[in-house]
């Protein structure tokens, strides 16, 4: 009985290493949106820029930047890949009448300029690793 009982914990553990390697992969929409940053560097980028050149809805390229790459909540000390810095940026209507409008550039940080997909994927796996460690060592 003790055998099958720590047979099933055993399998437990495997299938709860598998499912978190196959979620820690990096979706393709936020690679594409951390490729789309990684390239234009140094740039003034607003969300709106990225979702134009990936073909990404806004709302979807805003919702990468936040839980993905900024991080929220708990999650901010492991991500902090990107920020948000307010800025303003002129436009002209047709009237040829200039207005400023507030906006949030998207830069890289230097973690971010340091990281790769790779290398991003990796740590997501470490931490759920250390997380289901500590929780089967309850």
């Amino acid at each position: 009985m003790y055998k099958i009982k720590m047979f099933k914990n055993m399998l437990y553990i495997i299938i709860k290493n598998i499912l978190i390697q196959g979620e820690k992969r990096m979706k393709e929409n936020t690679k594409t949106v951390f490729t789309y940053l990684k390239e234009h560097d140094g740039e003034d980028v607003i969300a709106s820029d990225i979702a134009e050149a990936t073909g990404l809805p806004v709302k979807s390229v805003n919702g990468i930047i936040t839980s993905a790459l900024v991080g929220t909540g708990k999650n901010k000390a492991n991500k902090s890949y990107v920020e948000r810095i307010p800025g303003e940026i002129e436009e002209t209507d047709e009237n040829g009448n200039v207005t400023h409008k507030s906006v949030k550039f998207v830069k890289l940080t230097d973690k971010g300029r340091e990281s790769t997909i790779e290398s991003i994927e990796a740590e997501e796996l470490a931490i759920a690793q250390a997380k289901l460690a500590a929780k089967n060592a309850e």
